[in-house]
């Protein structure tokens, strides 16, 4: 700017300096024409670099926040907690044996589209290596739309849910040193989206307990 400021002065000192310019038009015309023309070429190469120094600033700026903000959602993922053991009780409708397997929302979030499985697995040794054969125990409902956020003060501890298998577990799993049970539960933040996998496995049959699950914030079994 300082440099156009003074270039106009140059041209006013001209005009009003100089004797008339129909005593001498070409050699002044001439001048005046190289000046206007500096500052114009200058101005707009300041112009440019201004232009592309923002878009710059703007480019940088959005790549950053929108690295913030992914990071940010990298954090917000499902949290849950799933019971150590099983619980084996009596089916308060029908009276058959039951097995329960407790999870616990711990995200301060609610969590959608839960899935869970359990299966019995046995590693099969084969040649280069050891290969996991896998048995599908079937669950009574094995898909929930929805757990509540975690709150302790929740008098229906809607945070918590019960898998339910009617088959016979201790049957099935017949031998605990060749094979285990695997428990899969996977569940979507309800604000990030985002979705994560849980996996709790039971190597003994020491794990499952009778009794049942005590209510609320609690994996106990009494």
């Amino acid at each position: 700017m300082v440099r156009e400021f003074y270039g106009i002065l140059y041209l006013l000192e001209m005009f009003i300096l100089i004797p008339p310019l129909r005593e001498f038009p070409k050699k002044y015309m001439v001048k005046i024409s190289t000046e206007i023309r500096r500052i114009y070429v200058g101005g707009a190469r300041k112009m440019v670099e201004y232009l592309l120094l923002s878009i710059i600033i703007g480019v940088i700026s959005s790549v950053i926040a929108s690295l913030l903000f992914l990071l940010f959602l990298t954090r917000v993922r499902p949290e849950i907690e799933i019971s150590n053991q099983i619980a084996k009780g009596k089916s308060l409708t029908t009276g058959d044996t039951i097995y329960r397997i407790k999870v616990i929302n711990k995200t301060r979030r609610p969590i959608i589209n839960i899935k869970a499985q359990l299966h019995l697995v046995t590693p099969i040794t084969v040649p280069g290596g050891i290969l996991l054969k896998s048995k599908e125990i079937p669950l009574r409902r094995s898909e929930i739309m929805y757990l509540e956020k975690f709150d302790p003060n929740d008098e229906n501890a809607e945070y918590a849910f019960r898998f339910v298998t009617y088959e016979n577990i201790e049957e099935i799993w017949k031998d605990d040193k060749r094979s285990f049970l695997r428990f899969r539960i996977c569940a979507t933040d309800s604000i990030s989206g985002f979705t994560k996998v849980f996996i709790k496995e039971y190597h003994t049959k020491s794990l499952i307990r009778e009794g049942e699950f005590e209510f609320g914030n609690s994996m106990e079994i009494k």
